[in-house]
């Protein structure tokens, strides 16, 4: 993930009590946090189809004829499981810029 270098402006209270890390932990705990909402609502679908999303993806679009039920629920799933990916794409790079 390419990183950047920002510059914020911010309140003086803000540089008095909190330093670039913990901005940046800040930031990592609120990725963090909706990653894992994103994970909780894909493992529902997971419990209910007995099945990771991939091997779902895989048999959804494999299948003859149309479960409109499925097909429903695998968008569904299809959203949380991309987002879920962004903010775990997110989350590491933040992790990166902790290590600089």
């Amino acid at each position: 993930m390419e990183t950047v270098a920002m510059e914020i402006r911010v309140p003086r209270w803000v540089k008095d009590e909190k330093g670039e890390g913990d901005i940046v932990r800040s930031l990592l705990f609120e990725a963090s946090a909706k990653m894992e909402y994103y994970r909780s609502r894909m493992l529902g679908f997971e419990k209910s189809y007995g099945m990771p999303y991939e091997r779902f993806e895989e048999k959804i679009k494999k299948a003859k004829e149309e479960n409109f039920e499925e097909w429903d629920n695998f968008i569904t799933w299809e959203g949380f499981h991309h987002a879920y990916c962004e903010w775990k794409e997110r989350y590491e790079g933040l992790k990166e810029c902790m290590r600089s």
